[in-house]
């Protein structure tokens, strides 16, 4: 069992690139990715001031993005919306929880925004 010709590319792809980044933008990556994943589960937020506040200056030494993505997470909702119902959007909580705690995910999913017609719109 081997790799198709894309997925071959694509690992290549990382192999070679991934160490030429550094840590924070490998996290940055990352990050963007864990968005992109929510919005493909029409999860959405203020995603622009959410990346900002993850890798803000006066993040502590040593605080991983994830450890201050779920400290974010409990403080303020960052306008997390969906147009979906909440049962609709378990998979999209249990995505997230992946990144942070599932007391998190649990938490955030009594403050977002469900069954809201133009969640996408303000993206």
């Amino acid at each position: 069992m081997g790799f198709t010709g894309d997925q071959a590319q694509e690992l290549q792809w990382h192999r070679i690139r991934w160490p030429l980044m550094s840590q924070e933008d490998a996290d940055r990556l990352e990050l963007n990715s864990l968005l992109d994943e929510l919005e493909q589960r029409q999860l959405y937020c203020n995603r622009e001031q959410l990346k900002e506040s993850v890798f803000s200056p006066v993040r502590k030494p040593g605080e991983s993005w994830t450890e201050r993505l779920q400290w974010l997470l409990m403080t303020d909702g960052f306008g997390f919306r969906s147009p979906l119902p909440l049962d609709a959007g378990t998979r999209a909580l249990t995505i997230l929880a992946g990144y942070t705690w599932r007391e998190v995910a649990e938490y955030l999913a009594t403050v977002i925004v469900w069954d809201d017609g133009g969640a996408e719109d303000r993206t």
